[in-house]
């Protein structure tokens, strides 16, 4: 077993060039050798028509980029150091296949690895993905568009392409911002929202409120709730992803949490979701918050039907709940409201 963990050390520093080892921006010679390899193979197959032939033949056409861009991902998501002479060497490499391929998928391959992966500090790299988001071509524009909302590209001028694009007509409002909150996200946040006050579409809005939401900013979630207010229509805070709402509901106290509860609590699909948080909340030093769990609670027990067999395990976790609750309550006329429900929950008839 020893032998086996030993084994498997070695292969990973190996993988993964041993970066650390050689201290802090030191580029190790295995990561070097290992890009090298993959791009000659790349190379080769490009540029010399017999082996782009057999590789056509027997091998799906891409693969070496393939394996390119797996290798970056998991130096990238690892820490490893490439210098940034590789990485020029890298993308004027791939830049030159670039215009020499005849191959769509050769062409898609290379525009999101560079995007993705290249020296967003190079000038010509950077002019490389500018012409790709204004090729007349709309799959390569797609593709540029698709890896910049996964890539850490800041430049302003790429950022500023984006929004010359929906001027233009040649791209969506939402799908610029998507790009441009990964881009910069201190630029893009009044932009985003000021999409949200505005959007009738509600998956838009979900798509843009979530992204936001996975970036630590809950400011489009307070804009759901504002617009359920105004327009008396939740369908925007409830198409939210979930474990944003919990998490937005796990950060409210007082009145706010019950605003919040009233907007966005519907759309759960079952109560264990949004049990964990409540449960913290019926320990709250804030009455108006243990008010709002215990109406919440009401409200879940008055949907079940008085004459029908009961068979959801939420009823018996609304029973524990509300238990524990009433053992911790310190305020008489919300104890006996709490031991009222306890009853009412406890004459539900369950199934066999």
């Amino acid at each position: 077993m020893k032998k086996q963990f030993v084994r498997f050390a070695l292969l990973f520093v190996f993988a993964f060039g041993g970066a650390k080892a050689h201290g802090e921006n030191v580029e190790s010679p295995e990561v070097k050798a290992r890009l090298e390899q993959i791009l000659s193979r790349v190379e080769t197959r490009e540029f010399r028509p017999f082996y782009e032939f057999m590789f056509g033949l027997f091998l799906a056409k891409g693969g070496d980029l393939y394996d390119l861009r797996v290798r970056l991902n998991d130096y990238s998501n690892h820490d490893v150091y490439i210098s940034s002479a590789t990485k020029r060497d890298i993308g004027v490499r791939l830049m030159r296949i670039y215009s020499h391929t005849k191959s769509k998928s050769t062409k898609r391959d290379i525009i999101e690895i560079l995007t993705m992966y290249g020296d967003k500090r190079d000038p010509e790299v950077i002019e490389f993905i500018m012409s790709r988001l204004s090729s007349p071509e709309q799959e390569e524009m797609d593709t540029a568009w698709g890896a910049l909302c996964f890539t850490e590209v800041q430049d302003n001028a790429v950022y500023d392409k984006v929004t010359d694009l929906v001027r233009a007509g040649k791209l969506s409002e939402k799908k610029s911002l998507i790009a441009k909150m990964r881009m910069n996200l201190s630029r893009a946040r009044e932009e985003a929202y000021a999409f949200l006050r505005k959007t009738p579409n509600v998956l838009d809005f979900q798509q843009i409120a979530d992204n936001l939401c996975h970036r630590e900013d809950m400011g489009g979630i307070q804009i759901a709730i504002d617009r359920s207010k105004a327009e008396q229509n939740q369908s925007y805070a409830c198409s939210i992803e979930r474990k944003c709402r919990i998490k937005y509901l796990e950060s409210c106290e007082g009145a706010k949490f019950r605003e919040a509860m009233k907007a966005i609590s519907e759309g759960f699909s079952n109560d264990t979701e949004i049990f964990p948080m409540l449960e913290v909340k019926i320990k709250s030093k804030d009455r108006v918050t243990r008010e709002t769990v215990v109406s919440y609670l009401e409200q879940r027990l008055n949907a079940y039907p008085q004459h029908l067999p009961v068979n959801d395990v939420s009823v018996k976790l609304i029973i524990d709940m509300l238990s524990a609750m009433e053992k911790l309550e310190p305020n008489a006329d919300m104890k006996l409201k709490i031991g009222n429900l306890i009853q009412k929950a406890s004459k539900l008839k369950w199934a066999a």
